[in-house]
């Protein structure tokens, strides 16, 4: 574990990490569903001319944007938890430094420190 995070502030960040997971969890299945009851619902014949059917596929495309963005955090979180458990949590992976404690309290599953983070986005929007 990192020299400056505390047994009982792993234990917290894991709290953290567990509460989300498990509303995480929650949403992805309600989304889901009620993905499956709108499509189950569509009749033939629903959307009467073009304009419909634009705005339709709008709201499916959003749908399954949101539906992509929390799987993506589902995916990040058990990474965290994994990485608690190998005992490399708060560790940043590209400069090998520890992550300040209040960074992992404000995203417990940060995998870079601040720095190494700011400079990954900046290289992304390049």
């Amino acid at each position: 574990m990192p020299k400056d995070l505390t047994t009982e502030q792993i234990g917290e960040l894991r709290s953290m990490l567990d509460q989300r997971l498990q509303s995480l969890w929650q949403e992805l299945r309600t989304e889901i569903a009620e993905r499956d009851e709108q499509q189950l619902s569509k009749l033939p014949g629903e959307i009467h001319d073009f304009e419909e059917a634009s705005v339709s596929d709008i709201y499916a495309e959003l749908n399954l944007v949101l539906l992509e963005h929390h799987q993506r955090e589902f995916v990040e979180l058990q990474a965290a938890l994994k990485r608690i458990k190998n005992g490399t949590y708060g560790i940043c992976i590209d400069c090998g430094e520890w992550i300040n404690v209040e960074r992992l309290r404000a995203s417990p599953s940060a995998q870079r420190c601040i720095n190494c983070q700011q400079r990954c986005e900046a290289q992304a929007a390049h």
